[in-house]
């Protein structure tokens, strides 16, 4: 009879360690998968920057504020000047998809550069907005407005 019930004891004890093994498991998982995150957003943010601030010094040269109307129909008008601005718009949406997916630790990148972000966005919602309108594509850089608007909630 004793030996029937260390037995039992021993099943159960063996079964409380094995969960708790699985749940230590998960705890590890999510916490490296966290680390490995903001890892990926330090890195990207790093690269992003060499490649976006050509773009913008040329832009914000030309352009030193918020835009405005007349503003937007110049840079509609100007090739290479709008070449510039939808390549650093591009990046920027690059950017809040990876956020969007889970690639990038939006908590991370809201302590690193996220006034910037939202700064750099009010800069060219006028341009956003216009491009929408009236290229009939209402869904243009949406995932980098997404961005701005949870990272503004995050600053609340």
């Amino acid at each position: 009879m004793e030996l029937n019930y260390i037995i039992e004891i021993s099943k159960v004890v063996a079964v409380l360690f094995t969960g708790c093994s699985f749940l230590f498991g998960i705890y590890i998982y999510i916490v490296n998968s966290r680390k490995e995150r903001i890892k990926s957003t330090l890195e990207y943010w790093g690269k992003f920057h060499q490649e976006v601030i050509p773009y913008l010094v040329k832009f914000n040269n030309k352009y030193p504020g918020k835009l405005h109307a007349n503003e937007v129909r110049e840079v509609v008008n100007l090739s290479d000047t709008k070449e510039t601005l939808h390549h650093i718009l591009n990046k920027y949406e690059q950017l809040a998809t990876g956020v969007d997916l889970k690639a990038y630790e939006i908590k991370a990148l809201n302590s690193l550069s996220g006034q910037e972000i939202i700064n750099s966005y009010h800069r060219y919602e006028a341009y956003i907005f216009y491009r929408r309108a009236h290229k009939e594509n209402p869904e243009i850089w949406l995932q980098y407005e997404k961005l701005v608007k949870l990272l503004i909630k995050l600053r609340r």
